[in-house]
């Protein structure tokens, strides 16, 4: 993170994940932030949607999915807001 602080992260290192994040979050509202981020690392949105992603990159969605099969409704829309309240 201190080469992203200082603006001295390479390109290509950012490129990494904006196709991830793309299957993850594209339906969030950060989905404007992530299509300007993607752009910005020079990822189209034809190269991100052709992209096939890690099993890692699913494991978010998949612990998200899994609490809120277990939880009350009223933690899961805490939980829920509290993670895209950014």
């Amino acid at each position: 993170m201190p080469l992203v602080e200082r603006g001295e992260a390479p390109a290509g290192i950012l490129a990494v994940p904006a196709p991830e994040q793309w299957w993850v979050i594209s339906a969030d509202r950060a989905a404007g932030h992530l299509t300007a981020f993607a752009e910005a690392c020079g990822i189209t949105a034809e190269r991100a949607r052709d992209h096939v992603p890690r099993a890692g990159c699913r494991a978010c969605p998949a612990y998200v999915a899994l609490r809120v099969l277990n939880a009350s409704p009223a933690d899961v829309i805490v939980a829920l807001t509290a993670n895209f309240s950014t």
